[in-house]
């Protein structure tokens, strides 16, 4: 069975967010995870993945965000 991960580099500091084996709620949470992240009221500068077991990028499913904060 394949496993798959959410995972950034967000304002220097790695982590990955999320783990599983089913493919539908991964993209779920990767897509979730993204506008979150773009609607934080902080500056926010990085990038998040969705990855297979090898550190593949699943479906194209990479997020280059970089905003500053609001005010």
């Amino acid at each position: 069975m394949e496993k798959y991960a959410v995972i950034q580099f967000i304002n220097g500091a790695f982590a990955v967010k999320f783990e599983g084996s089913d493919l539908a709620s991964m993209k779920y949470n990767y897509h979730n995870w993204c506008s979150l992240l773009w609607n934080d009221t902080g500056a926010v500068d990085g990038v998040v993945k969705l990855v297979d077991s090898k550190l593949d990028i699943v479906d194209g499913l990479v997020e280059f965000i970089s905003k500053p904060a609001k005010e």
